[in-house]
C-alpha cells in the first residue's frame, strides 16, 4: 500500500470516528422533542432528559391573595437530597422511604408517614415557595394539598381548575417521588396593597445533573386579564410580578429562543437552509417559507388540531428526522429549495414545537394568544441568529483562507447527514420497535 492510499484510509478512519462520536454525544438527549425525554417508568435511561414542570398561579380574594402550586416532588426535598448527595447516605426523613430499583437506588414518597405526621410534610409545603413584598417574606399558610403520580396531567389555566384538581384522588401506593408532583393551596396576607411581588424558590439553588431541566410556568391572575410568565431554572433569583404586560411577552419570547437554539433538530435543519441558498433572495423565501409552515402547525398543534395519540408523536419525530437528512442531501447537490418546500417542511416542525409548548401551557390558558405570539417572535428570533451566526462564521474563514470555505460547508453536511441518519434509524427503532 502507497504512502498516499495510507494517508487516505487513516483520514477515512479518523472521519469516521469522529462522527459516529458526533452521534453518541447527541443521542437520545439531543433528540429534542422525542417523547421519550419524558420517562414514565422508574428507569428513563442515563441520557434521558428529565423535564421538571413547576406552576404558580397567584389569585386574589376577599380574604387576601390564594396561591396555587403544583410542583414536582424532588423540588420539595431538594435541600435533604443535595445534602444526601454531599454526605454520600441517604436522606434522613420519614417522609421519604429508599428502595433499590434496577437504575439504582431511589426515593418513594412514604404515603402512611406523610398521613401520619401531616403537620411536618405541611411544614416543608410551606418553605417549597417563597413570596415577599417590600424584601419582606409573606407568611404562606397550606390550606390544603394533594399528592399526584399520574403519567399526563393537563396544565394548570386558571384559579379554579386548581381548586378542582386539589379535589381529586391521590395515588394509592407508595410513588416514585421523582415521579410524582404535589398540589398545594396556600392562602397569604400582602403587606399593603402595592400589587408588586417577589415570588421565588423556598430553597437554595443545589447543583443539578445536565439532563434535568426545570420549567416554571407563573400566572398573575390577579388582574382582570391574568399575565403568564415562563421563567427557566430553579427560581433562586426573584421573579418580579408587578402585573407588566412586557414582562410576560419577554419570558416567553426567550424561551422561544432558547427552545430553537436547544432544539438541536432545528439548528441542523436551519444551518442547510443557509448552506443551501444560492443567494440573499433565495435565502429569504427558504426562511419565510420555513417561518410560515412552522407558525401555522405551532398554533393548530398547540390548540389540539391534529390526530390524538402518540403514534403521531412517532411520526412526526421520525418525519423531521428525515427532512434534516433531505435538507442536507439538498445543500450537498446545490439544490436551493423554494419557500413552498421549506413551508411543507415547516409544518412538520410547528408540530415538534407545539408538543414542548403543550407541555407548559394548557389550550384554556386566558393569555393564550399573547404567549403563542411570543413563544413564535422567540423562535424567528433564534433561526435568524442560527443563521446570521454561521453564515458570519463561515465569510470570516474563506476571507482568512477561501479554500477553508467548500472544506466547511462539505464537512458540515455531512455531519449533520450522519446525525440525521442516526437519529432516523433510533426514533424509527424506539419509536416504532422498543
Amino acid at each position: 500500500m502507497t504512502s498516499a492510499r495510507l494517508k487516505t484510509l487513516v483520514h477515512a478512519t479518523i472521519r469516521f470516528v469522529v462522527l459516529v462520536w458526533v452521534c453518541l454525544l447527541v443521542s437520545p438527549a439531543s433528540a429534542h422533542f422525542f417523547r421519550n425525554e419524558l420517562p414514565e417508568g422508574p428507569g428513563g435511561g442515563p441520557n434521558s432528559i428529565r423535564r421538571l414542570q413547576r406552576t404558580v398561579i397567584l389569585a386574589s380574594d376577599e380574604a387576601g391573595l390564594r396561591l396555587y402550586l403544583r410542583t414536582p416532588a424532588p423540588l420539595v426535598f431538594v435541600d435533604l437530597i443535595a445534602r444526601s448527595i454531599e454526605e454520600g447516605a441517604p436522606a434522613e426523613t420519614p417522609l421519604l422511604r429508599s428502595e433499590a430499583s434496577p437504575s439504582g437506588e431511589r426515593y418513594r414518597l412514604a404515603l402512611d408517614a406523610i398521613r401520619a405526621d401531616e403537620e411536618a410534610f405541611r411544614g416543608r409545603l410551606a418553605k417549597a415557595i417563597e413570596v415577599k413584598q417590600h424584601d419582606r417574606a409573606l407568611a404562606l399558610h397550606v390550606d390544603a394539598f394533594r399528592i399526584d403520580a399520574s403519567s399526563r396531567l393537563t396544565p394548570f389555566a386558571t384559579a379554579e381548575h386548581a381548586e378542582l384538581s386539589l379535589l381529586g384522588d391521590g395515588p394509592q401506593a407508595d410513588p416514585w417521588y421523582d415521579l410524582a408532583r404535589v398540589e398545594v393551596a396556600y392562602s397569604l396576607q400582602p403587606l399593603t396593597q402595592d400589587a408588586e411581588l417577589t415570588l421565588s424558590s423556598g430553597h437554595p439553588e443545589v447543583p443539578l445533573r445536565d439532563e434535568i431541566v426545570i420549567d416554571n410556568l407563573i400566572i398573575d391572575a390577579r388582574w382582570p386579564s391574568p399575565r403568564t410568565l415562563d421563567v427557566g431554572g430553579q427560581m433562586a433569583s426573584p421573579v418580579v410580578l408587578d402585573g407588566s404586560w412586557w414582562s410576560a411577552f419577554l419570558s416567553f419570547v426567550w424561551q422561544g429562543i432558547l427552545h430553537i437554539l436547544f432544539g438541536f433538530d432545528h439548528v441542523l435543519f436551519v444551518i442547510c437552509l443557509a448552506l443551501a441558498a444560492t443567494s440573499r433572495t433565495n435565502l429569504f423565501w427558504m426562511v419565510t417559507g420555513f417561518s410560515v409552515g412552522h407558525s401555522v402547525t405551532l398554533i393548530a398543534g398547540f390548540l389540539g388540531v391534529r390526530p390524538e395519540g402518540d403514534w403521531f408523536i412517532t411520526v412526526v419525530e421520525i418525519l423531521i428526522a428525515m427532512s434534516i437528512l433531505f435538507a442536507a442531501w439538498a445543500a450537498h447537490r446545490e439544490r436551493a429549495g423554494a419557500g413552498v418546500i421549506t413551508a411543507l417542511i415547516g409544518l412538520l416542525h410547528g408540530f415538534g414545537f407545539s408538543f414542548v409548548l403543550g407541555e407548559l401551557l394548557g389550550p384554556d390558558s386566558e393569555s393564550l394568544i399573547p404567549s403563542l405570539l411570543a413563544f413564535n417572535v422567540g423562535v424567528e428570533v433564534g433561526q435568524l441568529a442560527i443563521i446570521v451566526l454561521f453564515l458570519s462564521a463561515l465569510a470570516l474563514l474563506e476571507s482568512l483562507r477561501p479554500t477553508w470555505g467548500p472544506k466547511v460547508r462539505a464537512s458540515t453536511l455531512a455531519v449533520v447527514a450522519v446525525i440525521a441518519g442516526y437519529w432516523v434509524v433510533e426514533r424509527l427503532w424506539f419509536g416504532l420497535v422498543a
